[in-house]
């Protein structure tokens, strides 16, 4: 008799079969014997079918009612538009059948009233996550959040009717951990108020966080040596340039030591960058070098020191040459975004003995900045795409040396080979032998999304299809001019 772990195994993936199926059958069924069959499946695979639902153009409110069961925990209707959910009596059907839910996500602009968000939140306790994005909250709505969700952990209020007062109520909260509230009418004393009074508060999206910062700190300059009792728990931050760049950024690193996700926006310049090297636990940092005014030698520089701990890397219009310092120095780095500017040399055999770094990567975003006639060499291209063998999601755009020609050498040598999902973007050298190359050589890709690719017509993508389906591979191809 197989072990029971086996047996519960099989029966999760036997379940897991029926929520795409029914999922997609039942939209035009509404037959007792399909609702029959979904309630009685898992919790788990139930939330699956009911998000699946959510999502899907012909699912109505009447669908996603039938499946609502006093078990579910959490519920998101992000990512679908107005006109099915958004309204007073679902929402509160929804929360009279399920009164345990921790986590709760609303239709963006969704037009359900203060009123009804306030009687809902009155009959959910438990609430841990919060997501009223766009929607008609507004101060009472916070009042009472703060008043009826105890255990509220996550909140997202961004783009809503929120003032200073509703802030006010907030900074009362002492579980609060995530806050978003971004594109509101509020002051940044209000902000500063809720910055200086939640402690638990690791995660802050507000628009310019540097300046609340600093109008509370105003007697620190650049330089100077913030106590820890001054300094906050933030875990993220956003710098926007509204004058000196290097005075924010040395005011995020300063007073928020303990920054894991960093993100700079605007003119940044060779010595700008100097305050990042004090940041120890950094994971993801996201730098545009709009103005090109940032060399190579600054980004090397920072590099070196905080390489060593980044997981996710986005550096747009940079010299090529600094792929040559990431794979140096980012040996931890599962994803990468990188636009590239003109440099005539880029040599990256002297770093051959540092390519373990992208066999570590699962996504690789790789694109020419639009203002340059420039590419990638394809010898460059081999090397690098033929290193990344773990890589679940490739995207390149603008790579015109990207031929069938590359394709098939790193196939040769096993590059790409976990692959499931490719977009490519205004890659003209790129036939249909090419991706049949990849299909040969990938056997996790599923998904293909083409753009601008010249020489791929409709009917090369017809044919790759067909020869797909006779072979049983899942497989789905987005083209568009």
């Amino acid at each position: 008799m197989p072990p029971l772990k086996q047996i519960r195994t099989l029966i999760e993936l036997s379940q897991a079969g029926l929520v795409t199926y029914l999922s997609e059958v039942w939209l035009g069924n509404t037959e007792d014997w399909v609702v029959s069959i979904l309630r009685r499946i898992s919790y788990i695979h139930l939330h699956q079918i009911l998000q699946l639902l959510v999502k899907r153009e012909r699912a109505t409110a009447a669908h996603v009612s039938l499946l609502l069961d006093e078990r579910l925990k959490q519920f998101d209707f992000s990512g679908r538009g107005l006109g099915v959910f958004d309204n007073d009596v679902f929402m509160l059907r929804l929360v009279n059948t399920c009164p345990h839910l921790t986590m709760l996500s609303a239709p963006c602009h969704a037009r359900v009233r203060s009123s009804t968000w306030r009687e809902m939140l009155r009959q959910l306790p438990h609430l841990t996550r919060l997501n009223l994005t766009g929607t008609s909250c507004d101060d009472k709505v916070l009042q009472e959040l703060c008043t009826s969700c105890p255990e509220l952990e996550q909140l997202a209020i961004a783009d809503t009717e929120i003032t200073d007062a509703g802030l006010h109520h907030l900074a009362q909260s002492s579980t609060l951990k995530t806050l978003d509230i971004s594109c509101c009418r509020v002051s940044t004393v209000a902000v500063g108020e809720v910055l200086q009074k939640l402690h638990m508060l690791q995660d802050l999206e507000t628009d310019y966080l540097c300046l609340v910062i600093e109008r509370l700190h105003p007697h620190y300059k650049r330089g100077d040596i913030v106590p820890q009792d001054q300094q906050y728990n933030l875990q993220t931050g956003t710098v926007t340039i509204l004058g000196e760049v290097a005075n924010h950024i040395w005011t995020l690193c300063a007073f928020c030591p303990k920054l894991k996700d960093v993100q700079i926006y605007g003119n940044v310049y060779d010595g700008c960058l100097k305050s990042l090297t004090t940041l120890n636990c950094i994971q993801k940092l996201h730098i545009e070098n709009d103005d090109l005014q940032c060399s190579r030698h600054s980004i090397s520089d920072l590099l070196e020191i905080v390489g060593s701990s980044l997981k996710e890397l986005s550096l747009l219009e940079y010299d090529v040459n600094v792929l040559c310092d990431v794979i140096k120095n980012c040996k931890l780095l599962q994803e990468f975004v990188f636009q590239a500017v003109p440099n005539p040399v880029l040599d990256m055999s002297q770093y051959v003995h540092h390519y373990d770094t992208l066999s570590q990567l699962n996504g690789l975003e790789l694109s020419i900045s639009s203002r340059d006639d420039f590419t990638i060499d394809e010898k460059t291209l081999v090397v690098i795409l033929s290193h990344c063998t773990n890589l679940g999601i490739l995207s390149m755009e603008r790579i015109v040396n990207l031929t069938d020609d590359v394709i098939m050498q790193v196939t040769k040598n096993h590059g790409l080979v976990n692959l499931h999902k490719i977009a490519l973007q205004q890659c003209p050298a790129v036939s249909g032998v090419g991706l049949w190359y990849l299909l040969e050589n990938s056997a996790f890709l599923t998904r293909i999304y083409l753009t601008g690719c010249s020489l791929m017509s409709a009917y090369q993508v017809a044919q790759l299809e067909h020869e797909a389906d006779n072979r049983r591979w899942d497989l789905r191809i987005y083209r568009s001019r």
